[in-house]
């Protein structure tokens, strides 16, 4: 009986031997399939001229006291990534407006009431927006009042909107 008990307790231990090695070896093979499909959609995304990550460069514009918008220029075939604006006043101001304009025609609009007297405006858009093949205006306009004090920053990526 005792060679029995012997014998299963050096099986038992023979099994988890190999048991963290075939884990580990799993885990392997599970993480090699990801990054050959992480791999494959990077190829896929820098052969159409598209890249998901890249090195950004911001401009921040600041009003003065009594402006009604603040506008910052952003150089062609960029992609804007983030967009903050601030503004404050003693007398309230109705809204922000903030646009994107690509020399014809607006691209990006979102108005934001105002419930004290200041605010703050803050996007982060889940995909780069492309600008286009021009220059592009991105504006902050201060409806209903002018400000005392703003701020207008963008975020942007140059070079890289596709060809299409």
């Amino acid at each position: 009986m005792s060679n029995s008990r012997e014998r299963r307790g050096k099986d038992c231990c023979d099994d988890k031997k190999y048991l963290i090695p075939n884990a580990i070896n799993g885990i392997q093979k599970t993480l090699n399939s990801c990054c050959c499909c992480i791999i494959r959609k990077l190829d896929e995304l820098i052969n159409q001229q598209k890249l998901c990550l890249c090195v950004t460069n911001s401009v921040c514009v600041s009003a003065e006291e009594g402006d009604a918008s603040i506008s910052a220029s952003i150089p062609a075939n960029s992609c804007i990534t983030n967009i903050y604006t601030s503004g404050s006043a003693e007398a309230n101001f109705d809204s922000i407006l903030v646009t994107i304009n690509n020399g014809t025609e607006n691209i990006f609009c979102q108005r934001f009431y105002l419930q004290t007297q200041g605010a703050n405006f803050e996007t982060n858009l889940v995909k780069p927006l492309c600008v286009g093949p021009q220059e592009a205006t991105v504006t902050a306009t201060f409806e209903g009042g002018t400000i005392d004090e703003g701020l207008l920053t963008v975020v942007y990526c140059e070079d890289c909107c596709g060809v299409e």
